[in-house]
């Protein structure tokens, strides 16, 4: 059969994030037990397959960036799918996984700061582990804050206003969304309310600001990536997921910081991959591809 041709339509109307909610959360806690690695290739234990990012040398791809679905180990293409919202529902989603995790239970009020393309995504993803109240939205730039704002009370039907300051944005927040590296460097633990939790979903280390430092003290700081983890001293939420709930815990102020695995993009390609597969109507590289 010849592979999948994913694109934009393709991943938006398929990949929900319900479901890839339960599946990331049962591959989390497997990935913590028996991290599987190798050459940025996305591998987990019971999944026959492996996937690869790459940018271009596909037909109809040109310079996109897209992920590449093969079994394991043969190596055979089972499909090629456009990356770009694959990651962002992705990280949506690991992002309400750490908020299930590490928010207490009645959090309702949540701070966006950084009006970035991925902060709607993340925020909208939330509402599958939590009842929102209320946002507040603050960036560098006020108009981009306002826009966002109006956006979402428009979409979600919420609560929703821009604010002049980072202070005012987390005031009453129970959850902050870090949306932006500015947003990173701009947020102190002090601001932070009671039982506050903070997502911190970053490209690289270096968008994270100091971490350990003054701003950061009093945070309860739980990482994506085992290695990491065990680098600071620290649980992973893998290990976080596979325990019971501390209710103890419930009552500190909390931070997460998600970097993005390669083992996430195979699980949201196989979810894809297996819901697509054998539909008939889906497009597919030719032949001679």
């Amino acid at each position: 059969m010849r592979p999948l041709f994913l694109m934009h339509a393709e991943v938006a109307g398929n990949l929900q994030s319900l479901l890839l909610l339960e599946d990331l959360r049962r591959a989390f806690v497997t990935h913590a037990a028996n991290p599987k690695t190798g050459e940025g290739r996305g591998r987990l234990q019971g999944v026959p397959a492996s996937t690869e990012r790459v940018t271009g040398g596909i037909p109809g791809v040109e310079d996109r960036e897209v992920v590449l679905l093969r079994t394991e180990p043969e190596a055979q293409l089972l499909a090629v799918i456009e990356s770009r919202h694959l990651l962002a529902v992705s990280r949506a989603v690991v992002g309400a996984l750490a908020v299930e995790a590490l928010a207490v239970p009645d959090a309702a009020h949540v701070a966006v700061l950084g009006a970035s393309a991925d902060a709607s995504q993340q925020l909208k993803t939330l509402r599958l582990v939590r009842s929102l109240e209320s946002v507040r939205v603050w960036d560098e730039d006020i108009t981009r804050s306002q826009e966002l704002a109006q956006r979402l009370h428009q979409e979600m039907g919420i609560s929703a206003a821009a604010t002049l300051s980072v202070e005012e944005a987390v005031r009453r927040a129970e959850i902050v969304l870090c949306c932006s590296a500015t947003a990173n460097r701009r947020l102190w633990a002090t601001q932070l309310v009671e039982r506050a939790h903070v997502n911190v979903l970053a490209e690289s280390l270096t968008d994270l600001g100091p971490l350990g430092s003054a701003p950061w003290e009093g945070l309860r700081i739980i990482y994506e990536d085992p290695a990491l983890a065990e680098a600071h001293g620290s649980p992973s939420l893998g290990q976080v997921l596979a325990a019971p709930p501390d209710a103890e815990r419930l009552g500190e102020k909390t931070a997460f910081i998600g970097q993005g695995l390669p083992f996430q993009d195979l699980v949201a390609a196989w979810l894809l991959y297996e819901v697509l597969r054998d539909d008939e109507d889906v497009r597919r590289l030719p032949e001679d591809a």
